[in-house]
């Protein structure tokens, strides 16, 4: 299967308070790269500083990452919406996906006898990583979806 990106996040407007990318990301393997560099994209092109850019790249893979691993039951989940906007508090990243039947929330490490077993776990860390990278995280439950979101500083320099 391919994936035709657009030429450019749309709409753009230099990244002041209200900027936005907004896109549909395909809920496979390939999603959170196409996210990534949607991501990546859409801050060069509003001035952000590379340290933030970073930062939310690594945020929008998880976030798309664990919607598509929560939220792909029965393999009928084909789509999620990512969106980027810049605010007066610095940027909003945000996954909206299946609704799901509980709250997402990180899994704290395992302590005691569980503490070798969980280290070998490959899943289960990605919304630390978002606890650890993020300024704010949380979740907003619509009609028939969810968000994760989480807000970082931006870090450039203020004229």
């Amino acid at each position: 299967m391919s994936y035709r990106l657009p030429e450019e996040p749309l709409p753009q407007r230099g990244g002041q308070p209200g900027s936005a990318c907004r896109c549909w990301i395909p809920a496979d393997r390939v999603g959170p790269g196409i996210a990534r560099r949607q991501v990546r994209t859409a801050l060069e092109r509003w001035g952000v500083s590379e340290h933030t850019i970073e930062r939310a790249a690594l945020l929008i893979s998880e976030l798309v990452t664990n919607a598509v691993e929560h939220g792909n039951h029965r393999g009928r989940l084909r789509m999620v919406w990512c969106h980027v906007r810049c605010t007066s508090g610095g940027i909003r990243l945000g996954v909206w996906g299946p609704p799901g039947n509980t709250v997402p929330q990180p899994r704290r490490p395992a302590e005691g006898a569980d503490a070798d077993v969980a280290t070998l776990r490959e899943s289960g860390r990605g919304l630390l990583i978002v606890d650890a990278l993020s300024d704010q995280w949380g979740t907003r439950r619509g009609r028939v979806s969810r968000e994760v979101w989480a807000l970082i500083s931006d870090d450039r320099a203020q004229p």
